[in-house]
């Protein structure tokens, strides 16, 4: 969250405060929904305020199927690990491809530069994840 008040000096009560914040939300809300809660909030409060909404995309969550089915395999198959589904990965772009009605299940190595300055990752893991990718492929064509 951003929050600036633009009164010149740290001192001074500002006659008007601005906030920028990012709500990221599961599929128990809409983007309607969340819109309302939000107001009622800041109604309770009894402030004067303005909202400017951008919606970037609505959360999705792809039911388990032959996709995961075929994804679980492959990776218990190439590892020996049996992979847990999650949604805790965060903000996804798969919120863009969704609503097309394709199954979206995101992938890939974990590793501490994830979206950092200088991401990597071992170069020792991208044989297994081409095994594995490789068989997903197989699995989804047969």
């Amino acid at each position: 969250m951003q929050v600036a008040s633009d009164a010149g000096a740290p001192n001074v009560t500002p006659a008007e405060l601005k906030a920028r914040f990012n709500l990221r939300y599961s599929t128990v809300w809409t983007h309607e929904t969340l819109k309302a809660h939000v107001q009622a909030k800041l109604d309770a409060l009894g402030v004067k305020y303005d909202l400017d909404w951008h919606l970037s995309g609505e959360p999705f969550l792809t039911a388990e199927g032959r996709l995961s089915a075929a994804v679980q395999q492959a990776v218990q198959e190439t590892t020996g690990l049996t992979p847990e589904l999650s949604t805790s990965g965060g903000t996804s772009d798969g919120r863009f491809i969704s609503p097309a009605g394709v199954d979206v299940i995101e992938f890939g190595p974990v590793n501490a530069t994830i979206h950092k300055v200088n991401e990597s990752l071992d170069i020792n893991d991208i044989p297994r994840l081409q095994a594995i990718y490789r068989r997903i492929a197989e699995l989804m064509l047969t």
